[in-house]
């Protein structure tokens, strides 16, 4: 399958279970984030299936790769803050 079909496949899924799962919005206060929870969800799972270990790998191959699916990318800290969301 091609990288890109792989992709779409993995946000779709993401997309679909997501609103299955969560009732309510993970993220709480603060500004409102440029990606949605199903972007970096996504892109987090296709950076590790790739073997990426670390969210400064994910969120380079993405802003050189990618940046057109993911226009909102936006800078590496902002990236970080969103992936914290779903750690603590």
């Amino acid at each position: 399958m091609p990288l890109d079909e792989f992709i779409i496949n993995i946000y779709l899924m993401v997309e679909q279970y997501y609103n299955l799962a969560v009732q309510k919005p993970l993220r709480r206060g603060g500004f409102a984030p440029k990606l949605s929870d199903a972007e970096i969800i996504c892109m987090e799972l296709v950076g590790e299936f790739m073997g990426m270990d670390q969210d400064k790998q994910i969120w380079q191959y993405f802003k050189n790769h990618w940046l057109s699916w993911f226009p909102n990318l936006g800078s590496y800290p902002n990236f970080v803050n969103n992936v914290l969301t779903y750690v603590l």
